[in-house]
């Protein structure tokens, strides 16, 4: 301890032990900060009373400005003393000899006053005398209740009441006293006990509603007790003036909170009748006392009312099993803790329970309570997830699903999770109830005490029907099974057993079960041997024979089972045939390296045999070439006539292809119309040009397809080791760039990798390598640039853009990598994935409440070629919940013309179902005005490249006024791309362009709602 803090509790004890006021002040603000005792009774406030006050309320009027003057003499810690006329709470006043000194609290000064009063010695005896008179008969009071059987044993709490209200009478000389239960639900006061000493006074109301003294509850729940000088003006009690004070002519008030569990449980309430009353401190914590006395009664009367309803069911469902005592314990509980409803109920065993099986139930009104019931939107899930489940009150509008709840216009609810020796989860016990728990409710506690005991009849029940599961599985699993004793010697075989094998029953009792299953292989019966010595349990293949001396691959589970006092211990043996299974295992390794369309290897299968080829060149002088062949235009193939007639084709394809193939070449499907050649021989390099060409020749023949003919050719790219790499991931990636050097130069032709050359192509490899990664890793996000009103700058719509994060953080230009995913094929995905992105995007701004009116995504032509953009769209649509006509697809003047009539049919079918049509980049291309005008289109975008240099470049300007002209002809808005300039912005505005993106209003950026 410090010296600070031992010279502070030295001067608080020496302060309280004073026998003359004592006042600790503010010399800047004359609040009082600490009073003593004696302050209280020379002033007749409580010393927390005090502390609410300042000098100037204990000064009278006329003193004050001499008070301040001798005060601000005195502040620099000058002793001054001096007479001085006080005033008391009651407004009488006394003379009094003041001393003052400066005193040091926790680092700051203070003033210190000593007080003392002049008056009338006489009073102040009288005073001292009652005050002693008064603890001497709260102290009788308070000895007699400990002493009083009645009050110790709790037996009758009504009784423990009334003698606690009479007692409280007589030691505080008041007219009434009474017990006061808070109700919770609906909140009301409840009088359960009352002692008035006038016969002629009508008792007290027997409930007041909350809504009738809400003030009165709120300080009753805030603060220990509350003394009322003068009831009927007293804010805290005015509202009781009317229907309870008035009436029974109560003037103050003496109320002690009851607290039980940390809550408000009751009010006892002591009333003086006639004028006001002034209660003097010891009487407040004597009405204190009185209140932990019915506290502690209230809590023995429910402990015993608890052992009672404990001995009653226990020595009734003691001697019950099974469903008898499920039926008795149901009934005893409901009728004992007065409930609606009480039942028993069974979850399915090992697995997350849905529903669950009322063994037993019973309802108050004598209805049929059985049959399974669903745990969804029921207090009987928290029940099962939370171990212990109370909801106290309102249990049917907390769960308005549940109908039986709401048909018993229940409010209280208790659901116990019942658990097996193991701890997991196999039933409920629950009770309903027509009223609300009360806090300290011992419901719960009693339900406890019996859940254990069903918890434990139920896991018997379980096991009886586990035994006569186990004995109808023996006999009708398909797994052969064996029991044996703990010597091995086989007991019993079930019919699985006997048709796996062909063994007949009799001859296999008493023979040792390692040869049955082994037929006595040394390793493998040590090995077993060895298991269930170490752990009790061996599995493995086995090869078991079969009665006609044959043997097949088997997988074999052995346990040994411990035995007990009544069970000797056994050895188990499962045994399932496996020969499928091996079949299926080769199909598996064959497929796992070949392709299952053309029978070639596949690209694991060759990357294998490049890695070996490339180790041996050194030792073995071979040289290594990769030729990667690549149909030319094989998508239309596939989108004209289908997949199945493509399958057929590459069939054809990969039978030609392999007539060239000779001694060690492979040849591999490595992709959808891509084929591989792996050349390891001393005249690889030579080989590998002519072998290309002839490669080429075999595609000349034409193809048949859909019943006519069609042509195909294919770009060759060939890499040599190790001009063109070492290791095989190089290797193949310069093949491949070398077939689409060999594209890029027209195709149906064969080029040799040159990085000179081909480091464009190489790029892009490298690129869509990367891209690929990028969409598996999710670095992909969208940016949103809001669309306005030109006219009141209100959002339209945003438009959503793919963007790509890199590793480092750096953001790929769309321009760099979205042609590379045209090209590789990833276009589609992407595509599919920025609706589904926009459109949670959409929902997320929507459930904040700062949505835009609507979200703008650009189909790619591969997405509109591939046929399955309606499908992709309404997918995006159904897993999101946002309408249709919150989506805008957009779609460039080249795209349409490339196919305008299966472009049309699409976007009708989008129109139809809600989504606007824009066409973007618009006056860029060359549309037909004529499919312009078919197209069911709602908004042209005008490109940014007729906005830049508006309104300064004549010709743009005309060509913007133009294209608004004849949109507003057709019926529809002008989106103005690229505005970047409050000169553009006007020009638009003038020419009657409704809508308008840019820089000038916002950049795109990333999902927060657009402003």
């Amino acid at each position: 301890m410090t010296y600070r803090k031992a010279a502070e509790e030295q001067f608080r004890a020496l302060f309280e032990a004073t026998p003359h006021p004592v006042l600790v002040y503010d010399p800047g603000t004359l609040n009082i900060l600490l009073a003593n005792g004696a302050a209280e009774v020379a002033y007749g406030y409580r010393a927390d009373e005090l502390c609410r006050l300042t000098l100037d309320d204990i000064h009278p009027a006329e003193q004050r400005s001499a008070l301040h003057r001798q005060i601000a003499r005195s502040s620099q810690g000058k002793r001054y003393a001096g007479v001085w006329t006080h005033v008391a709470a009651d407004g009488t006043r006394f003379d009094s000899e003041v001393t003052g000194n400066d005193v040091w609290l926790r680092g700051r000064r203070h003033r210190l006053a000593l007080v003392h009063p002049v008056h009338d010695r006489r009073a102040a005896e009288l005073a001292e005398q009652r005050r002693l008179q008064r603890a001497n008969a709260q102290e009788r009071a308070l000895s007699e209740l400990a002493s009083d059987p009645r009050v110790s044993d709790g037996s009758d709490l009504h009784i423990v009441l009334r003698h606690i209200c009479r007692t409280a009478c007589e030691a505080l000389e008041i007219t009434r006293a009474s017990v006061w239960r808070v109700r919770e639900h609906p909140e009301a006061l409840v009088c359960e006990a009352l002692h008035d000493i006038r016969d002629d006074i009508p008792h007290a109301v027997p409930l007041v509603p909350a809504t009738a003294c809400r003030t009165y509850l709120d300080s009753l729940k805030r603060y220990r007790s509350m003394d009322v000088e003068d009831a009927l003006s007293d804010h805290r009690t005015r509202e009781l003036t009317d229907d309870y004070l008035a009436p029974a002519g109560i003037g103050a008030l003496l109320d002690a909170g009851i607290r039980l569990h940390g809550r408000l449980h009751g009010v006892l309430c002591l009333e003086h009748a006639g004028g006001p009353r002034r209660w003097h401190h010891d009487e407040v914590r004597f009405a204190a006392q009185l209140a932990d006395q019915i506290t502690n009664a209230v809590i023995r009367a429910e402990r015993n009312r608890q052992q009672q309803l404990l001995h009653l069911i226990a020595s009734e469902v003691a001697s019950g099993t099974g469903e008898d005592f499920f039926r008795l314990l149901v009934t005893r509980l409901g009728e004992s803790l007065g409930a609606t409803l009480v039942h028993i109920a069974e979850t399915p065993e090992g697995r997350e329970s849905d529903y669950a099986s009322i063994l037993a139930g019973w309802r108050r009104d004598g209805s049929r309570h059985d049959g399974h019931y669903p745990l969804a939107e029921t207090p009987c899930r928290l029940a099962l997830d939370e171990d212990t489940c109370m909801i106290s009150h309102g249990v049917a509008n907390v769960f308005p699903e549940d109908g039986v709840l709401a048909e018993l216009g229940a409010e209280g609810y208790i659901g116990i999770r019942l658990r097996d020796s193991t701890g997991e989860p196999i039933g409920l016990l629950t009770a309903v109830f027509d009223r609300a728990l009360e806090p300290g409710d011992e419901s719960g506690s009693l339900m406890q005490i019996f859940a254990a005991r069903a918890a434990a009849e139920l896991e018997r029940l379980r096991g009886e029907t586990r035994l006569r599961l186990a004995a109808a599985v023996l006999e009708n699993t398909g797994e052969g099974i064996l029991i044996a004793d703990g010597e091995g010697r086989i007991a019993e075989s079930n019919p699985a057993f006997r048709r796996i094998t062909g063994h007949d029953p009799a001859p296999l009792q008493g023979e040792d079960i390692m040869d049955v299953l082994t037929a006595g292989d040394p390793a493998t019966v040590t090995g077993i041997r060895r298991g269930l010595f170490r752990a009790g349990h061996w599995e493995g293949e086995i090869q078991c024979p079969r009665a006609d001396g044959g043997a097949f691959p088997a997988w074999a589970s052995f346990s040994r089972l411990a035995g007990t006092d009544d069970d000797p211990p056994r050895l188990i043996a499962m045994v399932s045939d496996i020969t499928e299974l091996h079949e299926s295992r080769a199909e598996l390794r064959y497929l796992a390296h070949h392709d299952p369309l053309t029978r070639l290897p596949n690209r694991v299968s060759l990357r294998e045999a490049l890695d070996r080829a490339l180790a041996d060149r050194t030792t073995s002088g071979t040289e290594v070439a990769v030729l990667f062949i690549d149909l030319d235009g094989f998508k239309d193939v596939n989108d004209s006539l289908g997949h199945s007639e493509g399958d057929a084709v590459l069939q054809v394809v990969a039978r030609r292809l392999i007539d060239y193939v000779h001694g060690d070449d492979l040849l591999a499907r490595v992709g959808g119309d891509e084929f591989m050649l792996l050349v390891a021989r001393h005249d690889a390099r030579q080989r590998a040009t002519a072998l290309a060409d002839s490669l080429l020749k075999a595609l000349d023949a034409p193809f048949e397809a859909g019943g006519r003919p069609i042509y195909l050719t294919a770009s060759v790219g060939i890499a040599l080791a190790p001009e063109h790499g070492e290791d095989a991931e190089s290797l193949i990636l310069a093949a491949d760039a070398a077939m689409y050097l060999a594209k890029n130069e027209g195709r149906n032709t064969v080029r040799t990798f040159q990085p000179e050359l081909s480091h464009q192509a190489y790029h892009r490899i490298v690129t869509a390598g990367a891209l690929r990664s990028a969409i598996d890793e999710e670095r992909l996000f969208l940016a949103y640039q809001p669309v306005l009103a030109l006219g009141s700058g209100e959002h339209y719509a945003c438009e959503a853009l793919v963007r790509w994060r890199r590793d480092d953080g750096s953001v790929v230009p769309p321009g760099e990598f979205i042609p590379v995913a045209e090209q590789s094929g990833l276009i589609v995905p992407i595509s599919r994935w920025v609706f589904r992105q926009a459109c949670r995007q959409m929902r997320e701004w929507a459930e904040t409440g700062n949505a835009p009116g609507r979200v703008a995504v650009n189909v790619s032509p591969a997405h509109l070629r591939a046929g399955n953009l309606i499908g992709d769209i309404h997918a995006a649509l159904a897993d999101t919940g946002i309408a249709p006509t919150q989506l805008i697809v957009e779609v460039t003047e080249s795209t349409i013309m490339q196919a305008p009539e299966t472009v049309s049919r699409t976007l009708e079918t989008l129109r139809a179902m809600g989504v606007e049509i824009a066409v973007d980049d618009f006056g860029t291309g060359y549309s037909s005005l004529a499919y312009l005008k078919r197209l069911p289109l709602s908004i042209l975008k005008l490109d940014k490249s007729f906005t830049q240099d508006l309104p300064d470049d004549l010709d743009n300007a005309a060509i913007a006024r133009a294209i608004l002209a004849m949109a507003a002809s057709l019926g529809l808005r002008v989106v103005a791309e690229g505005i970047e300039t409050e000169a553009q912005l006007a020009f638009l505005r003038t020419e009657g362009c409704e809508l308008g993106q840019g820089f000038l209003f916002a950049r795109p950026a990333e999902p927060a709602a657009p402003a």
